[in-house]
């Protein structure tokens, strides 16, 4: 039903509420949120604000902390089995990302897939001789304690956030400005329309 809403959306243009507990549902129509706990209003903003926003991130990250991305199928590759996608917003910026073979898209068609921060791997250098199809380089926009966790802003491309544990960003010495390599495996990209 998602599709069906984002569709009336964009031809009605009416504003919509949409309740949910299912944080990649409601990511698929708006990144405009009100997050609310035991019912009262914790926060509201849009989705890259309140990711790093510790009242509301304690609610996001047990609904499903998750980067919603905007793609466009560029290629299929039946034989390797992939799919090829573009994902950022012009020829500077713009990425290939490797995703599961799904040749029911045309090429040109624009689709939204999902990638959970914990699937994003994270190096100083492109690494060769590994199966990790999706390497790209990023650089470190913020980065956010929770829980144990920290969570890393990347910028290139396309804005996603990765979670590693303090130990990774101590020993990798990761820092803000920082050059890093984003490492995703091409079967952690979810299809969402």
């Amino acid at each position: 039903i998602v599709q069906l809403l984002r569709r009336v959306h964009e031809i009605v243009r009416v504003p919509m509420l949409y309740v949910s507990h299912e944080l990649e549902e409601i990511l698929q129509l708006t990144d405009h949120l009100l997050v609310l706990h035991r019912g009262r209003v914790i926060s509201h903003d849009a989705y890259h604000v309140l990711r790093h926003d510790p009242r509301a991130l304690e609610v996001l990250h047990d609904r499903g902390l998750t980067n919603v991305i905007s793609a466009r199928i560029a290629r299929h590759d039946a034989e390797g089995g992939l799919t090829h996608l573009t994902i950022g917003s012009g020829e500077d910026d713009s990425l290939d990302v490797a995703a599961p073979y799904r040749p029911e898209f045309a090429v040109g068609h624009t689709v939204r897939i999902g990638i959970r921060p914990a699937d994003i791997s994270l190096s100083l250098r492109r690494l060769e001789g590994v199966s990790i199809r999706n390497q790209m380089p990023s650089r470190i926009a913020r980065l956010t304690q929770h829980a144990g966790r920290t969570l890393i802003e990347l910028d290139g491309g396309e804005s996603m956030i990765a979670e590693v544990s303090p130990q990774t960003v101590q020993e990798l010495g990761l820092e803000q400005g920082e050059l890093v390599w984003r490492l995703v495996k091409s079967n952690a990209v979810r299809y969402l329309s």
